[in-house]
């Protein structure tokens, strides 16, 4: 089962998919952020310091597809925003090379466990202009949304802590 958590920046989407596999035995966490500076230290320290030791951590910023290293049956991805703008702009990939790399990562990780959680990020909605680069990134986006859509038995819409159903029963 692939369930696909999407919501605005700290929406309470992790925290809500930590919580669909509290109960599970082992578990992996994929964390797909680079700890290159100061914020992104301190969201990596406040998302380890709510998961016990259950726990196993997989650091996986891109090639998704590359990695087998995946033995537990209930899986967790944060997130999805992170893992494409590394694709993108760490690898320097096209930006259908780069769905297709991370959709055929989703894809085996699938076949190999009972429950996938992956998060990502709406980050549509501001309705500024902006400079093609972030254009492109959030055409990318929302094409690569579609396609875990397509995969996902359950999708959720998280916003300031509530979930709404878009798909699943």
């Amino acid at each position: 089962m692939v369930i696909f958590l999407v919501g605005g920046v700290r929406s309470s989407k992790s925290t809500y998919a930590e919580e669909l596999l509290t109960q599970c035995n082992k578990k992996t966490y994929i964390a797909t952020m680079i700890n290159n500076d100061s914020e992104n230290n301190q969201r990596i320290i406040i998302h380890k310091s709510r998961r016990d030791s259950s726990w196993n951590l997989l650091e996986i910023p891109y090639n998704l597809d590359m990695n087998t290293e995946i033995n537990d049956e209930y899986v967790l991805l944060d997130c999805l925003t992170n893992l494409l703008a590394n694709e993108l702009f760490v690898l320097n990939k096209k930006p259908l090379d780069a769905i297709y790399s991370i959709i055929k990562g989703i894809s085996f990780i699938k076949s190999k466990t009972k429950k996938f959680v992956i998060v990502s990020n709406n980050i549509f909605e501001d309705g500024n202009e902006y400079f093609d680069e972030t254009k492109m990134f959030l055409k990318t986006l929302g094409e690569l949304h579609k396609q875990v859509v397509k995969l996902s038995d359950k999708v959720y819409e998280v916003e300031y802590g509530l979930r709404r159903k878009l798909k699943g029963w």
